[in-house]
């Protein structure tokens, strides 16, 4: 599909292992359907649980002296984000927009996204459309609600965080792969820390796009 000019593949993650995951994901392509997306590819992801995962990686960013451990459901997560970087960049498409089957979408959600998109430039890396904890980061206003975050690597992270929602180029994906390595922390960490340095980063804020139980998490 085209978004704002762009040449769009929407892309939806999918665990098919547990009778909850595939409620989401049927309510996730009826919320799509009537968005006007038709055209959405479902990825199927790692469920931690039914791989036998284990967890096992210390994560002591905020405490270097303790003992915790990044545990089962990240390392899940992580790991099904990874398989759909892989799968985007295998296709041909420019541009990827990815949800998680729990992203919630406002009423005429096409129209304000390319409302927004329009204040991009044409070469952009990543744009979140769902996103948390972004507010206190350092960045600049571009337009209308799109802001730009300045460069920053390792940690603490300086980007948003969350992401059930956003846009990826073609272009970014072998940097996203080969910094993608390590699973010691979150997901969206992880990005923020090891990857975003070379990126040009976005987002809409406030989120346009909810993540279910999610709603009241700080913009």
């Amino acid at each position: 599909m085209r978004i704002a000019g762009y040449d769009i593949q929407p892309i939806v993650l999918h665990l098919p292992d547990d009778i909850k995951y595939v409620k989401q994901s049927e309510e996730m392509k009826n919320r799509l359907q009537e968005a006007g997306i038709k055209d959405a590819m479902f990825v199927s992801g790692i469920h931690s649980d039914k791989f036998g995962i284990l967890g096992i990686h210390p994560y002591t960013l905020d405490n270097p002296d303790a003992t915790h451990y990044i545990g089962q459901k990240y390392v899940g997560s992580f790991l099904s984000q990874y398989v759909v970087y892989n799968v985007m960049n295998a296709l041909p498409n420019e541009y990827y927009l990815f949800f998680e089957p729990d992203a919630v979408l406002p009423d005429n959600f096409l129209r304000k996204l390319e409302f927004e998109m329009f204040n991009l430039p044409p070469d952009f890396d990543f744009l979140f459309i769902e996103s948390c904890c972004a507010m206190d980061k350092p960045m600049e206003h571009v337009g209308g609600n799109v802001y730009k975050f300045k460069r920053s690597r390792g940690y603490p992270s300086k980007y948003p965080c969350g992401g059930a929602c956003y846009i990826i180029s073609k272009k970014c994906l072998e940097h996203v792969i080969a910094t993608q390595r390590d699973t010691y922390a979150p997901a969206d960490l992880s990005l923020g820390m090891h990857s975003f340095y070379a990126m040009d980063v976005y987002a809409i804020l406030p989120r346009l796009v909810q993540q279910k139980g999610n709603e009241n998490l700080p913009h």
